[in-house]
């Protein structure tokens, strides 16, 4: 029987996914919005870090199946994507093409990130769409994350349960201490600090480990409490999505990580399920196709920036076209997926 309830790693993703995707929409609405960026990467290490312990734990897990594994839930929704892209761009608008193809193989390699602070691009200033690929940055990240998470697990799990524990704290210092001490230098621009692997692997890190902690010491809060960290927890995220300001050097010396750490200790709280019923039917659909839904939305925006469509026009359709190719990309992606074999059911016949 299908729980009713919505699933808090659902309801992070869903929160992150709109956080983004009307931060680029409508960023004088959602000034903020970027912040849900920080749920992507919880999540994602969450789920990396549920999918790595798990199989190192039962000793399933090979190198080889994990990275084929990997790159097959990244690269052929980015390459459809990035091909359909690069062929409405080549039609319509040849001369932005110049650029292009470098950025292309950046963000094939997993290293836009770099690219974009070596080629000095400002992120908060190319809202007005010099780039449809600006926002794949964050899939550099979760690239070269998912590079070196099976090596840090095995480190971690290889160690005595002090010396892990040593380890574990270590990191998570070292790569939180990182982002405010980084913005006491000087930078030529706030991106460089944004777009940097090192002052954003935090949320990845901590939700990989907070998977394992939640392994061993699982939540045994009250319904009560749950629902109290369910209610701060959206509180907090729709003050900073409608109040932040990704300009400002106090957002990545103090919030950035604070945010982090007050949703770690929420999803804990909260011990995965979210006591509301309230529209888990939307939020598991947003969810199923947030990839897409990622992917699709910055060369969506580019496109009717760049065709001269009338804002009362594109506020309204650029959501809708969004939707309904993310859901297209999901289902011919899927397509292509080997059908789970089913098993037989042997039936005994009673004596």
């Amino acid at each position: 029987m299908q729980t009713k309830k919505i699933d808090a790693v659902n309801l992070y993703k869903f929160l992150g996914v709109l956080g983004v995707l009307f931060y680029h929409l409508y960023p004088s609405v959602l000034p903020g919005g970027f912040f849900g960026v920080n749920l992507f990467f919880l999540m994602s290490g969450f789920l990396i870090g549920k999918s790595l312990f798990g199989q190192i734990d039962g000793g399933t897990f090979s190198f080889k199946k994990y990275y084929i594994k990997r790159f097959f839930r990244i690269y052929p929704a980015l390459v459809v994507v990035i091909l359909w892209t690069a062929g409405v761009v080549f039609i319509f608008w040849p001369y932005k093409m110049a650029n292009m193809p470098r950025e292309i193989m950046s963000v094939l390699l997993g290293c836009n990130n770099y690219w974009q602070i070596v080629k000095g691009g400002d992120y908060f200033a190319n809202i007005s769409q010099n780039s449809p690929f600006i926002h794949l940055w964050y899939i550099g990240i979760l690239i070269q994350f998912y590079l070196i998470s099976p090596v840090i697990c095995f480190l971690y799990k290889k160690l005595s349960q002090k010396n892990g524990v040593f380890f574990r704290g270590t990191l998570l210092t070292v790569s939180a201490l990182y982002l405010p001490i980084r913005t006491l230098f000087p930078v030529d621009n706030i991106t460089d600090i944004y777009y940097s692997t090192l002052c954003r692997i935090f949320p990845l890190l901590l939700g990989m480990f907070l998977r394992d902690y939640m392994n061993k010491k699982p939540s045994n809060v009250g319904k009560f409490a749950s629902s109290s960290a369910a209610v701060m927890f959206l509180f907090v995220t729709a003050v900073l999505f409608v109040f932040s300001d990704g300009t400002k050097m106090y957002t990545y010396r103090f919030l950035l990580n604070l945010y982090t750490l007050f949703c770690s200790r929420c999803f804990y709280l909260m011990s995965y399920k979210f006591i509301l019923k309230i529209g888990k039917p939307i939020i598991d659909f947003i969810c199923d196709i947030s990839y897409e839904i990622y992917l699709w939305q910055y060369p969506e925006i580019f496109i009717f920036t760049n065709s001269n469509v009338p804002p009362a026009i594109s506020c309204f359709a650029e959501p809708i076209l969004i939707i309904l190719l993310s859901v297209w990309l999901h289902l011919f992606i899927g397509s292509f997926a080997k059908p789970k074999k089913r098993k037989k059911t042997v039936y005994k016949r009673s004596t």
